[in-house]
């Protein structure tokens, strides 16, 4: 009889400890997709399935293991990852409700599979199938709590989607407020049975079978409003960034007016200069018929001058994205980075130069950014027709890959404030699907590629 006690013993530690080794597991895959390095989750993961594993196995009074975990998983998060320390107080309760979820709705065919395969009296009589019953029972009840817990870890990967999205402080008070009033049922589900058990000596779900139901049942309604939560902050984040957009695209579209403007200056100094021409050969005429050489030689060199301050250096085709493509090669002259340019713009399209403009600012703008601190920079810049479709390529040096969002396929803002930045990919993307067109990115080693597809016909 103490064999089988010894047996069933083993076998309960054996089940428990697989239990924590896979909750580690999954806490890993749940938190990889939040962190700059996947190492990092695993090191995470690791670290919580040793310490559940050590609290098992040691007699230590902690009143709520896991939150004790919970802590210092946070701070090991914290210090390998520095970033979005916010976020991670969130991850890490949400991470904490879906295994106690997985755990309570898990328990129910448990039970119910206890009262029917070993609490029988049958069953007390052949104890090595009474055994041989629990042994399949607890791998079951592992395997669907497990597997519940996965399938809730999968939901909320899809639900999160801008999982590289800065959280506020106001924000982590907003979610924090929803997210502790499903710890409120938590403490009470879990401080009940306690105080239940030390007032009568029996564990409540043995005389109130309705118990367990009750608790999956607002387990069930936790998790869901849960995912609307989530949801719900996604929305609002959806509608914070779509705002910010509009903001930059304004923003842009100013710049814009600024550059026509700077070409109706470039007009304007052209066709002063052509006005003033004939009294600009009457001049130098005179000075050469006196043999003023000197004289001529500064006055032809002042005209000349102001000739090459009235046209630009640059031949796109177009005046608007003359100055810009001007205005940025400058920019790059002055940074030390080689501009290479064979842009043209496209004659006779219903492209608008508006549009365009948009896209060269901002893709120069990134190019620039990104070529900026490698060994030997550089941009270039090129364009293609054939029939109806328009291609623009941009390619330039970067020190590393970036990382793309695995929603939009856009590479990730690597700035501190995530919220107003990264979105001048966005804006290309708008300008190019105005045109019935979209964007391509290619990465090599030490390169980026941004190929932008329009149709101008």
């Amino acid at each position: 009889m103490k064999s089988m006690e010894m047996y069933w013993s083993i076998v309960s530690h054996i089940v428990n400890l697989i239990s924590l080794l896979v909750e580690g597991w999954m806490f890993s895959y749940f938190i990889k997709p939040f962190l700059e390095k996947t190492k990092y989750a695993w090191v995470t993961g690791g670290m919580y399935s040793i310490i559940m594993v050590i609290l098992y196995f040691v007699p230590v009074e902690i009143a709520y293991p896991r939150i004790f975990v919970a802590v210092i998983v946070y701070v090991l998060l914290c210090l390998l990852d520095r970033k979005n320390m916010e976020q991670k107080i969130v991850l890490l309760i949400i991470m904490y409700l879906l295994q106690w979820v997985a755990h309570g709705i898990a328990i129910i065919p448990r039970n119910i599979a206890f009262a029917l395969f070993v609490n029988v009296p049958y069953m007390m009589k052949h104890t090595m199938l009474q055994f041989t019953n629990f042994i399949w029972i607890e791998a079951v009840f592992v395997l669907v709590k497990m597997l519940l817990l996965y399938l809730m870890v999968v939901g909320i990967h899809k639900v999160y989607v801008n999982k590289g999205e800065n959280v506020s402080k106001k924000e982590l008070g907003l979610l924090l407020s929803i997210l502790l009033t499903f710890f409120t049922g938590y403490f009470a589900f879990t401080y009940f049975p306690d105080l239940y058990e030390k007032d009568t000596g029996q564990y409540i779900w043995y005389v109130h079978k309705e118990y367990d139901i009750l608790k999956a049942m607002y387990q069930f309604i936790s998790c869901s409003a849960l995912f609307i939560t989530i949801l719900g902050y996604e929305k609002i984040k959806e509608k914070q960034r779509e705002h910010t957009q509009n903001l930059i695209l304004a923003e842009q579209m100013e710049n814009m007016k600024h550059y026509i403007s700077e070409v109706e200056k470039l007009y304007s100094d052209i066709r002063a200069l052509k006005h003033d021409m004939g009294n600009h050969i009457t001049v130098l005429e005179n000075l050469f018929l006196e043999d003023e050489k000197e004289e001529t030689e500064k006055y032809f060199s002042k005209l000349k001058g102001k000739w090459g301050e009235s046209v630009t250096a640059i031949k796109t085709g177009n005046p608007v994205t003359d100055v810009i493509v001007m205005q940025k090669q400058k920019e790059m002259e002055e940074k030390g980075i080689q501009f290479i340019c064979t842009f043209s713009y496209p004659q006779e399209t219903k492209l608008e130069a508006f549009d365009l403009g948009i896209i060269l600012n901002n893709a120069l703008t990134n190019a620039i950014e990104a070529a900026e601190g490698c060994k030997e920079p550089y941009v270039s810049l090129s364009s293609y027709r054939k029939k109806n479709a328009y291609l623009i390529e941009i390619k330039n040096c970067a020190k590393k890959k970036v990382i793309c969002n695995q929603k939009t396929g856009l590479p990730e803002t690597t700035k501190q404030d995530k919220d107003n930045h990264g979105f001048g990919l966005v804006t290309i993307r708008k300008m190019a699907q105005k045109y019935y067109g979209d964007i391509a990115i290619e990465q090599g080693e030490n390169c980026f590629e941004l190929s932008v597809m329009l149709m101008v016909e």
